[in-house]
Formats: structure tokens, sequence, C-alpha cells
């Protein structure tokens, strides 16, 4: 915050980050997926992501300022 030209933080969140490849509306169904019993893997299969990437949206390792 003391550095002049300094850019927040939370500017690089969700589709502010230049290598996002899900916006909100995407992680919403992705964890609405998971909560009506498909599984990472065919989330993941569905979506052309590794399951791993999956696991940390349905988790909220990431995209955790979604709700």
């Amino acid at each position: 915050a003391h550095i002049a030209g300094a850019v927040d933080a939370a500017a690089h969140l969700g589709t502010g980050h230049r290598c996002a490849k899900l916006n909100p509306a995407a992680v919403r169904e992705i964890r609405d997926m998971h909560a009506s019993g498909h599984s990472v893997r065919s989330i993941a299969a569905k979506r052309g992501m590794a399951h791993s990437a999956i696991t940390k949206v349905v988790k909220r390792v990431t995209w955790k300022h979604v709700e």
C-alpha cells in the first residue's frame, strides 16, 4: 500500500488473473455438480480440465471468494 502504483492483490483473483480458465458461474456449476453426486473425474472430463484443478475448486483451495 505504501508503494506508488502498486496493484491490489485482490485484482488478480478469479477472472482478473491472466491465466484464468473459469469464471464464477462455472465455479458454481462445478460445485453444484459435485454436490449432486458427480465425481471429480467426470466433471474434469466434461470441462476438459485436470481432476486436480476441479478438486481444488470443490475444496475451495482456489476460487474460495466465490460462494
